[in-house]
């Protein structure tokens, strides 16, 4: 499992000596709560917007990566950093990161969250996700979840089994998302 503690002091001392967006990144991954993760990956993708838009070489790939991996971390604790979420994707993101299937999905995530079914179902059912290959199960989850959702507000209450049941006959999962490649 390794030494946490160790590995994030000596990045804390790295990111003391030379602040960059990698020491930043690697800080978060070791933090200790999606919080303190959150506040070193803002650090990490300011600078990282920085070699941007400087034309530091390989900058575009870092920030792509960086964008992709810090909405799949916000994502994936759901409700707790959907406001965060909501704030990353809402910046100017660049076109090279709007592409990748990560910012995709959170967006559909978003979109579920704030109750535009719409704009969730386009998204699933327009991209390929091409890098999601066993993680598929969030795709489709996402696609259910703004289903039962968008039933049980017509209906005024909860679903039920059955009527759950008739949601996803009504509306099977998008071969795009549902059948991994």
């Amino acid at each position: 499992q390794g030494n946490g503690a160790l590995a994030r002091s000596l990045f804390n001392e790295s990111v003391s000596l030379n602040a960059t967006a990698l020491g930043f990144r690697n800080l978060a991954v070791t933090s200790a709560s999606p919080q303190d993760a959150y506040a070193h990956y803002t650090k990490a993708w300011t600078l990282a917007g920085d070699y941007y838009l400087k034309r530091v070489p390989n900058s575009d790939r870092l920030l792509s990566n960086l964008g992709a991996e810090i909405a799949y971390f916000l994502q994936s604790y759901g409700e707790t950093m959907m406001d965060e979420l909501v704030t990353f994707l809402n910046q100017s993101l660049p076109e090279i990161v709007l592409k990748r299937d990560q910012i995709l999905s959170a967006k559909a995530a978003v979109a579920v969250y704030q109750k535009k079914y719409d704009v969730a179902f386009k998204i699933l059912t327009t991209n390929c996700f091409p890098t999601y290959g066993s993680d598929r199960a969030t795709l489709i989850d996402l696609w259910w979840q703004g289903h039962y959702n968008q039933e049980a507000e017509k209906l005024g209450r909860p679903l039920s089994i059955f009527e759950a049941h008739q949601v996803r006959m009504q509306y099977p999962v998008p071969e795009n998302i549902g059948f991994p490649y």
